[in-house]
């Protein structure tokens, strides 16, 4: 393991560290080199390769990228002592663009923002119930991402999450999703089938949207909460799934994209 100062901060609620180089590397369970930042004395997770990369740019130069199916293990070994994978920080595949599936291990319990951006070959994403956390723009611009099953311990669908996932057609979110962030589906244009299994939750929604078509934005069952007219901060509006799904599936797809997209 490199010698180094780290400082532990809690991320997601899991004592991840926020972002930076490796610790040590493994090969996966189907032969490609993974690397690894500890997180605690018996925790890790999947981090970028490069040390002298700013944040998210430039995070693979001088390494070979994952290709095609990547398996990320439960546990991994290092030095004799062994890790269980916690999940994957942030930017650590960003610009991975032959990667085409990920399987994340049972151990994960968060996804850090802008993890898989620009992964534009990626139509597969594995994760389990078990993922609480997602960080905003986690699969930002995975252009051929067609279909996403968001985990069961989801609690907060964030900021720009898809965007740019062009090609994204199926969605299921799940029953404990009680937040939906601004800009979270912008530009999938493309999303025709929404299984919406949360009872309630909150859409935030910018007021360019709701000046400009006001009529569409207090349906029964659609309740404007709270916000400021400002152009710039959120609406927030509380949306009932327990009585009328089809106002669900009309009203919060038909705002966050065809009203984004025309953005």
């Amino acid at each position: 393991m490199k010698k180094k100062i780290m400082l532990y901060v809690v991320l997601f609620g899991i004592g991840l560290p926020t972002w930076g180089a490796y610790d040590f590397s493994a090969v996966s369970p189907n032969g490609q080199t993974l690397y690894y930042k500890v997180s605690s004395p018996t925790e890790c997770y999947v981090t970028w390769p490069c040390d002298t990369a700013t944040l998210w740019r430039n995070v693979w130069t001088g390494y070979t990228k994952p290709v095609g199916n990547v398996i990320i293990p439960e546990t991994v070994q290092n030095g004799g002592q062994t890790f269980t994978v916690m999940g994957v920080g942030a930017g650590a595949f960003c610009g991975c663009s032959a990667m085409t599936s990920i399987t994340l291990p049972s151990s994960a319990r968060a996804i850090g923002r802008t993890s898989f951006w620009k992964c534009t070959a990626l139509t597969a994403i594995n994760m389990p119930n078990t993922v609480s956390t997602i960080g905003r723009n986690a699969f930002d611009s995975c252009i051929n991402l067609q279909v996403m099953a968001l985990p069961e311990a989801l609690t907060t669908i964030d900021t720009s999450l898809f965007l740019h996932c062009t090609s994204l057609r199926v969605v299921t979110i799940p029953h404990n999703v009680t937040r939906i962030c601004a800009y979270a589906f912008m530009y999938c244009n493309d999303i025709d089938t929404c299984y919406f299994n949360a009872d309630s939750c909150f859409c935030d929604i910018y007021d360019i949207y709701v000046n400009e078509y006001p009529e569409l934005f207090y349906p029964e069952k659609f309740i404007k909460i709270s916000g400021l007219d400002n152009g710039i901060t959120p609406h927030k509006f509380l949306v009932d799934n327990r009585d009328n799904r089809d106002i669900i599936l009309n009203v919060v797809f038909s705002i966050i994209s065809y009203f984004q997209r025309k953005n």
